[in-house]
C-alpha cells in the first residue's frame, strides 16, 4: 500500500535521489511554425527515435498525468519516451474551448440577424425615398433588370466598403490590445484561457473571409427591396409622394 502513495518533493531532492545532473529534464517541448502539422511531425519523430533505439510508449491521445495509472500497471522497467502533441495535452480543456466556440457562434448568429434586419430596413427606406426617381428612370426606358442591377450594385459597394473598414478597424484594435498585454484577473477566466494576459491574434485570411461574408450578406439582404423597386409601375412610382 505504501508504494501506491504519492508525495511532492522539491525538484533538487528528486535529482539528488536519482543522481540526475542539472541538465536533466523530464519534458522537451518543440515549437512548430505550423501547429496544424503536429500529428504528422509527431509520427515522423517517433519513427526517427525508434530507429535510434529509443524506447517509445504506445501513442495515447491524453495528457501525461492521465497515463500514470496505465504506466504503473505495465510490466516493463526502465525508461520510455512519450510523444504527444499540444492537442493531446489539452484534451481535458476541450470542453472550455467548445463552450467558447458555442458562445461565439451564438453571438455571431444574433449579430447577423440584427445586421440583416437593419440592412433590409435601410434598403426599403432608400427605395421608398427614391420611388419617384426610380419611376422616372422606368418611364424613360430603363428595364426592370437594370433597376435591379442598380440597387444590387449599390448594396454591393456599401457592403464592401463598410465590411472592409469594420474588419480593418477591428483587426487594428485587436492588434493593439495584444501588444498592450491586458492582464487577466486571477480566477476561472485565467484558467480557461491558460494565460495571465489577453492575447488576440487576427490573421489575414480571417479579415478576407469577414469582408466576403458580410458583403454577400448585404447583397442577399438587399435582394428583396431591389426586387420590389424593379417591379414598380412607372406611372404609380412617379405619382408617389413621400
Amino acid at each position: 500500500i505504501l508504494s501506491m502513495w504519492s508525495i511532492f518533493v522539491p525538484k533538487q531532492v528528486l535529482k539528488d535521489l536519482y543522481g540526475y545532473n542539472s541538465n536533466t529534464t523530464g519534458a522537451v517541448q518543440v515549437y512548430l511554425k505550423e501547429p496544424r502539422l503536429a500529428d504528422d511531425i509527431r509520427a515522423e519523430l517517433a519513427d526517427a527515435l525508434a530507429k535510434r533505439d529509443f524506447r517509445i510508449m504506445e501513442y495515447m491521445s491524453a495528457p501525461f498525468w492521465q497515463k500514470f495509472e496505465i504506466v504503473g500497471g505495465e510490466d516493463w522497467t526502465g525508461q520510455k519516451l512519450d510523444l504527444t502533441t499540444w492537442r493531446d495535452e489539452i484534451t481535458f480543456m476541450t470542453w472550455a474551448v467548445t463552450a467558447i466556440d458555442s458562445i461565439s457562434l451564438t453571438l455571431i448568429g444574433i449579430l447577423l440577424v440584427i445586421i440583416i434586419v437593419g440592412i433590409i430596413n435601410t434598403m426599403f427606406i432608400s427605395v421608398r425615398e427614391r420611388t419617384r426617381e426610380i419611376g422616372s428612370l422606368r418611364a424613360i426606358g430603363m428595364r426592370r433588370r437594370r433597376v435591379l442591377i442598380m440597387i444590387m450594385t449599390e448594396a454591393f459597394l456599401l457592403g464592401l466598403f463598410a465590411s472592409t473598414a469594420g474588419s480593418l478597424l477591428g483587426a487594428g484594435i485587436a492588434s493593439t490590445l495584444d501588444q498592450v498585454g491586458v492582464p487577466i484577473p486571477e480566477g476561472a477566466m485565467r484558467s480557461v484561457l491558460m494565460s495571465d494576459t489577453l492575447h488576440l491574434v487576427v490573421e489575414s485570411s480571417q479579415i478576407t473571409s469577414a469582408i466576403i461574408t458580410f458583403t454577400v450578406i448585404t447583397m442577399v439582404s438587399a435582394l428583396l427591396p431591389a426586387t420590389r423597386a424593379a417591379r414598380m409601375q412607372p406611372v404609380t412610382a412617379i405619382q408617389h409622394t413621400s
